[in-house]
């Protein structure tokens, strides 16, 4: 079916300030621990939104995280979980929602410490594969237990597309067991190879597969003046650690290669729903002009299976991420500001 652009941010600019082609729209959901009616991340104020964006021609993607700080329910949790996705349930029943979000995100770098704030990280607990999997789509559990994301969804909007969330790259907060390691042994490919080996079971068994994969990639550039510092970093190797790994934005690749390598419709789509050029340095001293349009241009290279590419973020409504937004873009960012629009304007359609 045809999905229109590519082009895409996490807060997309709402206010008419850019023309839509009918790209994508990010936005993130607290699921609990906030004021739903009014946080900028809670559930009247996304509703808003994402009515806004449809409206605008933009399809919507929400990221349904458990709670600052805390992208999904603690491991073992069950009170948490449950808690989760009766909020899922409740929003796929809202109009709001079910007339206008295209797609849901399962909560956010599962590996990643700064997303699980509520586990204790000193007595070795950690957001585990399994218990992703199992908040996901009901890994361990019975094959009619629903007290899952996947089933709380599909059973009241069934049309909307459920998404795996990004893992952290380059991150050695968590990994796997030895069993699970992938061919590049680093800890945040063995934790993605571990998640997926265990949803692609749930769905050889019982046809609960998810309809896409959100991953994140990002621009390894350096500063102005390094050699790294270049508009052509999508297309270029860059390696990371001694285990083959990338360590830009073609990291894509490796996402990529995990998710065919478990059992998935190689046709799965991906939407790249993070990306920007902090790694070294933030995007707005890292940014080299083009950067962006050159990414739009080797995912167009690397298929049709790719959906989206998000900058993160343009407009985030909080006031966060200065050094990445595009609206009022600070420094280098004035340039990914630029390119984002011409982007937008000459980005070609998309179908799968």
């Amino acid at each position: 079916m045809p999905l229109g652009s590519m082009v895409g941010a996490q807060w997309y600019n709402l206010t008419g300030a850019r023309e839509s082609t009918g790209g994508w729209d990010v936005e993130l959901l607290f699921a609990t621990a906030i004021d739903q009616v009014n946080d900028p991340n809670g559930r009247s104020a996304v509703g808003a939104r994402a009515t806004q964006a449809k409206n605008l021609g933009l399809r919507v993607l929400v990221r349904v995280d458990h709670a600052p700080g805390q992208a999904l329910p603690p491991t073992g949790d069950d009170a948490a979980r449950t808690e989760y996705v009766l909020f899922l349930q409740a929003i796929c029943q809202d109009a709001v929602y079910r007339d206008n979000v295209f797609g849901y995100i399962i909560g956010n770098e599962p590996n990643l410490r700064a997303e699980n704030q509520r586990l204790n990280w000193a007595a070795g607990q950690r957001l585990t594969p399994e218990w992703y999997a199992r908040i996901c789509v009901g890994f361990g559990a019975d094959p009619g237990d629903t007290g899952n994301a996947y089933s709380s969804i599909k059973t009241f909007q069934p049309n909307a597309w459920v998404l795996v969330g990004g893992v952290a790259p380059w991150s050695g907060d968590s990994g796997s067991d030895d069993a699970d390691r992938w061919q590049r042994d680093e800890p945040w490919l063995n934790y993605f190879h571990a998640v997926c080996r265990r949803i692609s079971s749930v769905g050889a068994s019982i046809g609960r597969w998810p309809d896409a994969f959100a991953i994140h990639a990002y621009g390894r550039t350096g500063l102005p003046g390094s050699d790294g510092f270049s508009r052509e970093e999508p297309h270029r190797e860059v390696p990371f650690g001694t285990q083959g790994a990338q360590g830009g934005f073609r990291v894509y690749r490796d996402w990529l290669a995990i998710i065919d390598a478990t059992g998935f419709d190689r046709a799965l789509p991906i939407f790249v729903t993070e990306t920007n050029t902090l790694t070294v340095a933030p995007s707005s001293q890292s940014y080299p002009g083009g950067w962006y349009l050159e990414a739009l241009q080797e995912l167009r290279a690397a298929g049709p299976r790719f959906y989206a590419l998000c900058w993160f973020v343009d407009n985030d409504p909080s006031g966060g991420w200065v050094n990445e937004r595009l609206t009022n873009a600070q420094g280098n960012c004035v340039l990914a500001n630029e390119d984002f629009n011409a982007a937008i304007a000459a980005d070609r359609p998309v179908t799968g």
